[in-house]
Formats: C-alpha cells, sequence, structure tokens
C-alpha cells in the first residue's frame, strides 16, 4: 500500500473537474454534479469510477481516515473518468441528433407521398 499523497489526489481531481467542464460547457460543480449532468452520455463505468473518487475525496478529508486510501488505486478510476470525458464528443452527438431528425421527416414525407399517390390512383385522378 503507497503513502497517500493528498496534494496530487487533489491536483488529478481538480484535472478532471476542469475536463468534465470543458466537455459540457459547465462553469460551477463539483465531480458529482458533473457527472449527474453528464448523465447517459458518459459510460456506467465512469460513473462507478466518479463515485469512487467521490468516496476518496470525503475520505481525504479526515486526518486518520485518509491513510486507508491507496495512492496507486486511485489512478484507475481517475484514468477511467478522463479516458470517457475524452471519448465524449458534443458535437458529433449534436450531428447524430439532427440527421435523425431529418431522416425522421424524409421518412414521413415519401410515406406520405405515397399515399398522396394511392389516394390518387384510387380515386381516378392518375
Amino acid at each position: 500500500m503507497s503513502m497517500f499523497d493528498a496534494d496530487k489526489f487533489r491536483r488529478d481531481l481538480d484535472k478532471t473537474e476542469r475536463a468534465l467542464k470543458d466537455a459540457f460547457n459547465r462553469e460551477t460543480g463539483d465531480i458529482v454534479s458533473l457527472m449527474r449532468y453528464a448523465g447517459r452520455r458518459l459510460p456506467r463505468g465512469a460513473h462507478r469510477a466518479a463515485a469512487e473518487i467521490e468516496q476518496a475525496r470525503l475520505l481525504s478529508e479526515h486526518p486518520k481516515l485518509s491513510r486507508q486510501l491507496d495512492q496507486h488505486r486511485l489512478r484507475r478510476p481517475f484514468r477511467r473518468v478522463d479516458t470517457a470525458v475524452a471519448a465524449y464528443d458534443g458535437k458529433d452527438r449534436r450531428k447524430g441528433l439532427v440527421l435523425g431528425v431529418l431522416s425522421s421527416m424524409a421518412f414521413n414525407v415519401l410515406v406520405f407521398l405515397a399515399l398522396l399517390i394511392a389516394f390518387a390512383r384510387w380515386r381516378g385522378l392518375i
């Protein structure tokens, strides 16, 4: 078990929170509120890792309980959250949403035209 370095933990936490704020255009918030805002846009594993980081943050604030923390073991959750945030592409997500709406509208127009043609043939207009 390695010695816990509170300063390094704080720097890692600040770096992760800054990455979350930048990715989701937020000005303030701690890791819990930022992950809640990210919601389903980040994978479940990243949420579990963020919960582990928050638990470590709570323990790190207590002088005796902070001795239970293992700095080496905490690298994995930070890496998992940072990787998930780096992989998130908000621009691509918005583009996908717009394309989904447009494709739905195009399909509806095609169905309407097919029904209009079918109606016109049925009534003998074509």
